[in-house]
């Protein structure tokens, strides 16, 4: 592709290749706006794997990073969002919606101190953000609850971001295309709010109709536009949906790429396996290539470890995974990828028979 994009594990930022980049501008620039468009409608993973384009194609454009770590925060995948929030701030120290966020990630990675120095920094910068002097309070007040009970408010539990989960589905004011007004009413993307979008998270990726819930709480304002659109989606997501069984049949037409990853995200791996199996092998891949991110190759994964285990499916498998290895952005997705997916990576191509390293 000509750009090699890796981001440090660690959350050290964003580290390249050492031969010079080829920027393409204008193409990142409409990656970016796909992924607005995708977030507007609450298409978190969708709006991920734009923004990872977004990435590739300016490595040098912090917005990318900061718009995609808000993706990640809607799914509490809180250490992707705080790496992404540094390879933020380290292209653009003076961010304050990286900083606002990469506090939040913190916080939810159990790091109340260090997500407490971020908003010292935002501060600094901006000191009547109204967002950011109420989170510290509650982070204050957070920090108070721990030291009282003895427990070191850095060494909080974090969430268990090996285990399985459910799937679904930034931005500087200088950017023109997609420039939002940091004193626009947003939803609140307070930690408290993004605890209620879990219940909503496999709806919006299904996207399923359903009738709407009725707002437990008004929205509040918020003085930092937590969302990478110019009008944010409610934060009150539709109601789960019934759980129905996969299709009997496999379409192959346009919007294809997107109806598998739904049935996926809702299924078990044993009932995944069983969507996928009614694809051509050769074929899923190709269908796949434009949506694949972390999140969409994090939820296959598991699928295709189950079929791995089925001895006359084997062959299938490794046609599949040799396919998405050959897919655009595979080092970067799968140098996301949790401990687990990455384990379920291993078994389905160690049993399906593929030879050395699957990634």
């Amino acid at each position: 592709m000509g750009v090699n994009v890796n981001v440090n594990v660690n959350g050290e930022g964003a580290s390249r290749s050492s031969s010079s980049p080829v920027h393409d501008v204008p193409r990142s620039l409409r990656a970016r706006q796909d992924g607005n468009a995708a977030f507007r409608k609450g298409k978190w993973v969708e709006s991920i794997g734009h923004y990872t384009d977004a990435a590739v194609h300016n490595p040098s454009d912090s917005i990318a990073y900061s718009n995609r770590a808000e993706a990640y925060l809607k799914l509490d995948k809180f250490l992707d969002a705080e790496r992404d929030c540094t390879a933020a701030l380290s292209l653009q120290p003076d961010s304050v919606k990286a900083l606002y966020r990469r506090a939040l990630s913190r916080k939810g990675l159990g790091r109340v101190s260090q997500a407490i120095q971020d908003l010292e920094t935002l501060l600094t910068l901006d000191s009547s953000n109204t967002s950011a002097l109420e989170e510290m309070k509650e982070l204050h007040q957070l920090q108070s609850e721990e030291e009282s009970k003895g427990v070191q408010p850095t060494a909080s539990k974090v969430p268990n971001e090996a285990a399985p989960r459910n799937h679904n589905r930034v931005s500087s004011g200088q950017s023109a295309a997609v420039a939002i007004d940091d004193r626009t009413k947003a939803e609140s993307s307070s930690f408290a709010a993004l605890r209620k979008d879990r219940g909503a998270k496999k709806s919006s990726f299904v996207s399923i109709p359903a009738v709407p819930k009725p707002a437990a709480n008004a929205m509040q304002t918020s003085s930092i536009s937590e969302t990478p659109i110019d009008q944010p989606p409610s934060s009150v997501g539709p109601a789960a949906p019934e759980r129905d069984p996969p299709p009997v049949t496999a379409s192959v037409g346009p919007g294809a790429g997107l109806e598998i990853l739904r049935h996926v995200a809702r299924c078990s791996p044993t009932e995944a396996w069983a969507y996928l199996v009614l694809y051509p092998p050769a074929m899923l891949p190709a269908v796949l290539s434009s949506l694949l991110d972390p999140e969409a190759l994090g939820s296959i994964l598991p699928a295709l470890a189950y079929g791995a285990s089925v001895p006359q499916d084997r062959g299938k498998v490794l046609t599949i995974v040799e396919g998405l290895r050959a897919t655009p952005r595979w080092k970067m997705n799968v140098a996301m990828l949790s401990a687990s997916e990455r384990a379920a990576g291993a078994t389905a191509w160690a049993a399906a028979g593929g030879e050395g390293s699957w990634s």
